[in-house]
């Protein structure tokens, strides 16, 4: 079975071992913020967690985005991230392997236009929005335990509550 971090929406979970099922929410997004389904590693308890947008985001009305310094200050440190994000996810990408030229060249391409924006940005603004993430995930990492006592995780396969088997059907009923 998957891992809830790799299920959308809302639907059901059924046992094909015990016949066991329940209905469990794995991520719905709204209003800047989603809500997370996790598993406790212990008691097998299904619960989600509701994770907030931290950065609030510019929507512009071209639907073109915005050159950050461009932007007005509230909406920055969201485009620092999604900037830093882009890079993170090509640099990934440039990692895994020799994929065409032209795929190649399109990394480096973005890559290089992500870095090129940041460089408008001071190191004091990036590391006051590096540090106010890190802080907003300490925080949350601290949410992530189960009313048992154990630890709830998105990350590992999802089992039974019941009998603990792995052999588990997803059927999805509503995403977002």
């Amino acid at each position: 079975m998957a891992k809830f971090h790799n299920l959308g929406g809302r639907g059901s979970i059924a046992c094909k071992d015990c016949n066991y099922r329940e209905s469990v929410l794995s991520f719905i997004h709204q209003d800047g913020r989603c809500i997370l389904g996790y598993q406790c590693e212990v008691c097998g308890k299904f619960t989600t967690r509701v994770r907030l947008q931290l950065f609030e985001e510019y929507y512009s009305p071209s639907g073109d985005d915005e050159k950050i310094s461009d932007l007005p200050e509230k909406y920055r440190p969201h485009r620092i991230e999604h900037l830093q994000g882009l890079i993170k996810i090509c640099l990934i990408g440039v990692d895994k392997g020799p994929p065409t030229r032209s795929w190649m060249r399109k990394w480096w391409k973005t890559i290089d236009e992500c870095n090129q924006e940041l460089s408008l940005i001071s190191a004091d603004e990036i590391r006051d929005v590096n540090n106010r993430r890190e802080a907003y995930e300490r925080e949350f990492n601290a949410t992530l335990i189960c009313e048992c006592g154990g630890g709830i995780n998105c990350d590992q396969n999802l089992f039974c509550p019941s009998c603990r088997s792995n052999n588990l059907a997803y059927k999805i009923s509503f995403i977002s």
